[in-house]
């Protein structure tokens, strides 16, 4: 189990700004400076040049693909659940492990060092 298929499945992984969808519809995206941001895609904006992501159709500024991150179909987007805290919490210990984290080596897995008594 990889962490991103799990969030993937609960519409919680962040997709490209390329695969982002030009008709309008409403998407939430990721800016690192700002988090999630509420927008929608306006071809022709009445108060600005050129195409932009909008969080409004009559706001002063608009931002262009690469301020963003990613984003996320709303949609798609659930709610993380008991078992899904869970999967993602083993597919991160797992993912870590295979990485050769040290700090991720849970129980008799980790290598005891003589001032650890």
């Amino acid at each position: 189990m990889q962490v991103q298929k799990v969030l993937e499945e609960y519409g919680q992984a962040l997709r490209p700004m390329r695969d982002a969808p030009r008709d309008r519809r409403t998407i939430l995206a990721h800016a690192p400076l700002k988090g999630l941001i509420i927008c929608r895609w306006e071809q022709e904006p009445d108060r600005l040049i050129g195409p932009l992501w909008m969080e409004r159709p009559d706001a002063d500024r608009g931002f262009q693909d690469r301020y963003f991150t990613g984003w996320l179909e709303t949609t798609a987007f659930k709610p993380l659940d008991r078992d899904a805290v869970r999967r993602l919490l083993i597919a991160y210990i797992d993912g870590a492990r295979a990485a050769g984290d040290p700090l991720t080596m849970l129980g008799d897995s980790y290598p005891r060092q003589a001032n650890d008594r």
